[in-house]
Parts: structure tokens; C-alpha cells; sequence
């Protein structure tokens, strides 16, 4: 199945987001969460198999994908 990833927002928290190809476009599937401590990465909390997230945010914001 096609997939890509985009930054973007749950509920206002940012989060990258797991899109999958679709009839229709690209749909949000998931999200993923960073928590950052003096610019690394101490954290990764993947979302991936909670599908029940992203259906109860009151928001899901993904940004535009970077132009190729």
C-alpha cells in the first residue's frame, strides 16, 4: 500500500503524520510523535496501530508536502 509522511497537528500538538494512498488522494491514517531534549529525538511514539486517535481529534491539520 502507498504511504508517505507529512508534518502536521493534532489537537494542536505537532505530530508527523502517516497518509496512505486512497481512491480519492491521500488520507491521514496515523500519527507519530516526537519529543524533542536539546534538539535530539528522546522520545518516538508511533500511533500507527490506535486508529481511534485521529478519529477523536477535534483537529487534524497536515501541512502541504515540500514541492519535489
Amino acid at each position: 500500500m502507498p504511504w508517505r509522511l507529512a508534518v502536521g497537528e493534532v489537537d494542536g500538538e505537532p505530530v508527523i503524520i502517516i497518509l496512505y494512498e486512497e481512491p480519492g488522494g491521500w488520507n491521514p491514517k496515523a500519527a507519530v510523535r516526537l519529543e524533542l531534549t536539546d534538539r535530539r529525538v528522546t522520545r518516538i511514539t508511533d500511533y500507527l496501530h490506535c486508529p481511534w486517535i485521529l478519529s477523536a481529534a477535534a483537529s487534524v491539520v497536515v501541512d502541504p508536502p515540500f514541492p519535489n
